[in-house]
């Protein structure tokens, strides 16, 4: 068992992802989702480019789900978690 360096949660090492030159240091697999989530976030702000408003709309959406906590529903929850992993 190790620690993930983002959340803190104990995970088995399969389920952890280390960083290049730095092994000692390693990301659970949820939280590889949301740190690509955040550098996407920080390179369009930094490039902007036509993607970026689609990107940006993405995010709104997310953000919007989860502050009414439609992920947390039954059957429409599993799929917007499920939808959410393969959106920017």
């Amino acid at each position: 068992m190790s620690t993930c360096w983002c959340c803190g949660n104990e995970l088995d090492e399969r389920e952890l992802v280390g960083l290049g030159l730095h092994p000692e240091v390693q990301i659970c697999l949820r939280c590889t989702v949301a740190l690509r989530q955040r550098g996407r976030e920080r390179e369009d702000q930094l490039r902007p480019g036509p993607l970026t408003n689609l990107r940006t709309g993405v995010r709104r959406s997310r953000d919007l789900v989860m502050r009414r906590g439609w992920h947390r529903l039954p059957v429409v929850g599993a799929f917007l978690r499920h939808l959410n992993r393969h959106l920017p």
